[in-house]
């Protein structure tokens, strides 16, 4: 008789073990498929090693709040990574020419980087009533940015297209950009109405920009 093929048990069944370095791994990067993979180096599932894991997941209270406290502690090593390059700044060598600088004391040179971006991230994160992005609001707050098609406003009741125009018209008012005359907001409206006929497809023009004839 030939030599028997030992069974994989270990990686075909959760055990213990395979729980214990899933979830230390997890803490280490709280990415779910590498602490799997890490867990069963020779897993032969179709679905993937994860999949074992979350349906213990699923069926065991104990290693689901095992599993979140690991991403929880996964993730402040990320805050804590990120404030501290925003902060404390990442040392880097000086280099000149592609041959590394010494200082004055004989010392290679070295320079310290800061990152603005990640600060400003973590300050939108912790206050963000403070660090709201505005860009987005000050942009349609200007007069160029209420430019209203007539292929948009085709799309509008009389009634909707009134409504429109009453609305830019006091925010306009509100921040001294306008009138109260909702007359002149509705000028421009209908100025570009010109190019939408009646159903809302655009009419031909000829090269010098007038309608051609018969077109209504």
């Amino acid at each position: 008789m030939g030599k028997a093929v030992p069974v994989l048990g270990y990686y075909r069944h959760m055990t213990a073990k395979r729980k214990d370095i899933f979830l230390k791994e997890l803490a280490r990067t709280g990415v779910v498929t590498h602490a799997a993979r890490v867990a069963s180096p020779v897993s032969m599932s179709r679905k993937g090693p994860s999949s074992s894991f979350y349906s213990e997941r699923r069926t065991d209270p104990v290693f689901a709040a095992a599993w979140d406290a690991a991403l929880e502690e996964a993730d402040a090593k990320l805050l804590i990574e990120a404030r501290r390059r925003a902060i404390e700044g990442t040392e880097r060598g000086v280099f000149q020419k592609g041959e590394r600088v010494i200082d004055y004391n004989g010392e290679p040179a070295t320079h310290r980087d800061y990152s603005d971006r990640i600060m400003e991230l973590l300050l939108k994160s912790r206050f963000p009533s403070d660090f709201i992005e505005r860009k987005a609001i000050e942009h349609v707050a200007k007069p160029s940015g209420w430019r209203i098609t007539g292929a948009d406003l085709a799309c509008l009741s009389p009634s909707q297209t009134k409504s429109l125009q009453n609305i830019m018209s006091t925010i306009f008012v509100a921040r001294g950009e306008g009138t109260n005359d909702p007359m002149l907001e509705k000028a421009e409206i209908e100025a570009n109405m010109r190019d939408v006929t009646p159903r809302g497809r655009n009419r031909k023009r000829s090269k010098t920009g007038q309608f051609m004839k018969g077109e209504k």
